[in-house]
Parts: structure tokens; C-alpha cells; sequence
């Protein structure tokens, strides 16, 4: 259980950035993105719907008559959805309710009220979530309102797919970008082909009451699926899907509380992070092949308020040699924080590349494994890998461990060190007293008076007696 027990590092107070204005909409959506270079949290103004944008590194009071600087604009309503790319760390998207999806690219000015977007196309209704292709460069997908999935080339600008699904609900690539996972108000999961609008699969995995739900892809076959939402019993719950045979392998209840649940899976540890709408807990569950490992739950000790949102880094941007896990970054009602989780070991192990918490084949690098052409012709790859694995760290798995003896072994010398010296002093003692018995026998003690026979008579010498001097 190397990940029951995590040690977690905020950067709270003067060390976040505070006095922000977010734009909560909805429990629906993810209301912050991030990547590794950028951040993005639609925010409160009046017209259209702004997007603040700031460098992840960045920390300090946010102004609120310069906030506007800081911020795109280029809907006629508010904002819902925002994504970054995973392949350039710039490239953002939003979803608006106006329906429109535009693409920015956040890195050509320092003010980000001078960034031009480029609007892909408009849904029928509201659009509500966007997310990115995970291997093909340029590809993205949104949802609306009324359950419409369009898929979208950014590199020409236009739309290239469209799918009809369930209303509202979460939207998600599979770990190769063959499938999109979309959750929806009825309490439906399914699993579609963007390029042929086939669905590969459906299922309800909660019995509570119809409500939003969300859900991940755990397994990289995409024969995995974690999914958060009402428990039958009233509650939360943690349910794990096999596609293959569609349908709740795994149940777990969370809490009794009814808050909206936002999952995050870790791929290289296999661990899945829960954070709940006005929670100020954090929740993580290993998930293993034979059963569900919860973690210790977390509290956070920011005075801020509770969760409105949050993003995950990614993992390449995890400080490996600190045995850092998970890097996330949380949105309170007025801050953005950072909060990192570490497996705690010794310094001594710190030494090593830990091989068994991070893999050795890499995490997800920043390169496109296909271009959009390619996928839109029915190519399939997961994405890049990129390792982790420092030049000069040797692997943990290779190290030479000394082998210390236990405790009962080491009390058990000390005792046979004992008694072997005291058989020593005894011994000592022994000739000591032999040699004391010889020197009485052949050299006479004067002090205990001579024996008859044996030792010299005693002669008077004249001496003189202390009575007999004169005074």
C-alpha cells in the first residue's frame, strides 16, 4: 500500500494566485484547465464570456481593474467549457453557451485581452464541455446541451464529424482517441466512434437518482471505465465498468454526501483522485487488478473555501527525484492553489529512480504521435511516451540491499558477549586467587604473625619502645 499514505504540499495564502472572480456555472463541466505551462478559469464580467488566463507559475493579488487584461474574450455568452492541448502547451479551447467552440493561442502577447481566437463553428444549442485528442495533433470534441458531439480540426478550422447523444453530461477521448466517453443526464453511459458515429457500447452503472455523473478510461485496451455518481442508498459511489461485458464489475461507496464528484486517474500510478463540488476533502483509490485500496482522505488546510474546481499537470511535469505522484491545481471561490502529493520514503531511496511507482517506459510527452489527416482516415496510436527517468539515477529495483539483522539476533549476541566476558573475568579472578594462595604458602605474612616451626623466631633488636623516650 505505497500510495495509502501520501504526503501533501499547498501553496496557500501570498503563495497562490487570490482575489480572483471565477464564473461557477455549473457542476456539469469542468470549470478550470491547465497545462503545463498555462492555466485557465472562466471568469465573472459583464459581455460575452471571459476566460482568465495566467502562467501556472504565477502567484500574487490579482487586481480586479487590471483583471480584464488577463482575460479572452470571443463568446456573446458565458463561458462553460475550457481545454488545453496536450501536445502545445498555448493552445486552448473554449465552449460557450452561445454554442460556439473557438481556439486560442494564449502565448503570443503578455496581454491576453489582445488574443485573436479563431471560432471552429457554432452547435445548435449551448455548448458545454470540450476536450482534445489524446494522440492526433489538432483534433478536439464538444458537447452541448442537447446531447450534439462535434468533432472538430483545428488546423482547418472547420468541423469534420458530428454525433448525436444523450443531453448534457461529461465528454472524453480513450487512451488511444479510438472512442469518446460520454455521461449523460438519464443516467446512460456510452461509448462512441466519432469517425463512423457507431456505439460500441452502452450502460447505466448507478442506481441513484438521475443526476450528472463523470466518468474516466482506466485502461489503456479501453476495457476499463471508472465512473462517479449517486448511490441507490443515497450517497456517492465509485463504480468500475468492464466494457467488455458492459455493465458495474465493482462498486464502492464514497461518502453520504450529493455533490458532484470530479474524478482524475493517474495512469502511471493507477490511482484515481476524487474531488467534490463544496468539498474541502480529497479522496484517491488505488485501483488494482483484485480489488479497490482507498487512501487516507486529505484536508485541505486553506482558509480560502471549498473546491469549485480543479486541474491536473501533467505528469511530465511531476518532480520525479521527490517521489511527487500527482500535481494539481485547486479553484476556491477567490484562489487558484497548488496542491502536490508525494509517496514519503527516505532520503536514502530518494537516491534511486523508483521504478516501482513510476514506469519505465514514460508518461505522455508532449508530441503528437499522428497528425488530423490521419486519424480522420481511420488511423489508430496511442500517445507519445517520453521517460521520466533521470541519467544519473540508477534503478531502485537494481539496488543491493544489505540485509541487517533483526533486533532478536542482535540481543542474543549482546547477551553471548556478556556471558563470554564474564566467563573471562571468572577466570581471571580464579588465577588471581591461586597465585595469592602460593604467595602465602612460600613468602610469610608478616602481619598475620609467624607460625611455630615454620617462619623465623623473632629478635629482639634493642629497639627502643615509644613509652621509653624521654620527654
Amino acid at each position: 500500500d505505497k500510495f495509502k499514505f501520501l504526503t501533501a504540499r499547498e501553496r496557500i495564502g501570498h503563495e497562490c494566485v487570490f482575489n480572483l472572480s471565477p464564473k461557477i456555472v455549473s457542476s456539469e463541466v469542468s470549470t478550470i484547465a491547465c497545462s503545463s505551462e498555462f492555466f485557465a478559469v472562466p471568469y465573472a464580467g459583464s459581455g460575452g464570456g471571459p476566460v482568465y488566463v495566467s502562467p501556472v507559475s504565477a502567484v500574487g493579488k490579482v487586481e480586479p481593474a487590471r483583471a480584464h487584461e488577463q482575460c479572452v474574450n470571443g463568446h456573446k455568452a458565458e463561458c462553460w467549457g475550457v481545454a488545453f492541448s496536450p501536445h502545445v502547451a498555448s493552445l486552448m479551447a473554449t465552449a460557450g453557451d452561445d454554442g460556439g467552440v473557438v481556439v486560442w493561442d494564449v502565448s503570443s502577447s503578455e496581454r491576453m485581452c489582445e488574443v485573436a481566437g479563431t471560432k471552429l463553428g457554432t452547435h445548435r444549442a449551448g455548448a458545454r464541455e470540450v476536450t482534445f485528442h489524446p494522440s492526433a495533433a489538432g483534433v478536439l470534441a464538444s458537447i452541448a446541451s442537447d446531447g450534439e458531439i462535434r468533432v472538430w480540426d483545428a488546423a482547418r478550422e472547420s468541423e469534420a464529424r458530428s454525433v448525436e447523444a444523450s443531453p448534457g453530461g461529461s465528454l472524453e477521448f480513450s487512451y488511444d482517441g479510438s472512442l469518446l466517453l460520454c455521461c449523460g443526464r438519464d443516467r446512460t453511459m456510452r461509448a462512441l466512434d466519432a469517425r463512423t458515429r457507431d456505439e460500441a457500447w452502452r450502460c447505466e452503472p448507478h442506481e441513484g437518482a438521475a443526476r450528472s455523473f463523470r466518468a474516466r478510461w482506466i485502461a489503456r485496451d479501453n476495457s476499463l471505465v471508472a465512473s462517479c455518481g449517486p448511490a441507490r442508498s443515497g450517497g456517492r459511489e465509485l463504480v468500475v465498468v468492464d466494457t467488455r461485458k458492459p455493465g458495474p464489475s465493482r462498486r464502492v461507496a464514497v461518502d453520504s454526501s450529493t455533490g458532484a464528484l470530479s474524478p482524475h486517474y493517474s495512469e502511471e500510478t493507477r490511482v484515481l483522485w476524487l474531488w467534490g463540488r463544496g468539498d474541502t476533502t480529497v479522496r484517491h483509490f488505488e485501483l488494482r487488478p483484485d480489488k479497490i485500496a482507498a487512501g487516507l482522505e486529505w484536508r485541505t488546510a486553506s482558509r480560502a473555501g471549498p473546491h469549485c474546481g480543479v486541474a491536473a499537470l501533467p505528469a511530465r511535469c511531476l518532480d520525479v527525484s521527490d517521489l511527487e505522484v500527482a500535481r494539481f491545481l485547486r479553484l476556491s471561490p477567490t484562489t487558484v492553489e497548488t496542491v502536490s502529493y508525494a509517496v514519503p520514503r527516505t532520503a536514502d531511496l530518494k537516491r534511486f529512480f523508483n521504478d516501482d511507482i513510476f514506469p519505465l517506459d514514460g508518461v505522455r510527452a508532449a508530441e503528437p504521435a499522428l497528425d488530423a489527416a490521419a486519424w480522420f482516415a481511420g488511423a489508430d496510436a496511442p500517445p507519445s511516451l517520453v521517460s521520466v527517468r533521470p541519467s544519473d539515477a540508477p534503478l531502485l529495483s537494481e539496488r543491493v540491499v544489505e540485509h541487517k539483522p533483526l533486533n532478536t539476533t542482535l540481543v542474543n549476541q549482546r547477551l553471548a558477549e556478556e556471558h563470554d566476558r564474564k566467563e573471562r573475568d571468572a577466570e581471571t579472578y580464579a588465577r588471581l586467587q591461586k597465585l595469592a594462595t602460593q604467595f602465602e604458602t612460600y613468602q610469610p605474612n608478616n602481619s598475620m604473625g609467624a607460625r611455630p616451626g615454620v617462619d623465623a623466631a623473632h629478635v629482639d633488636g634493642d629497639e627502643v619502645a615509644d613509652d621509653e623516650w624521654d620527654d
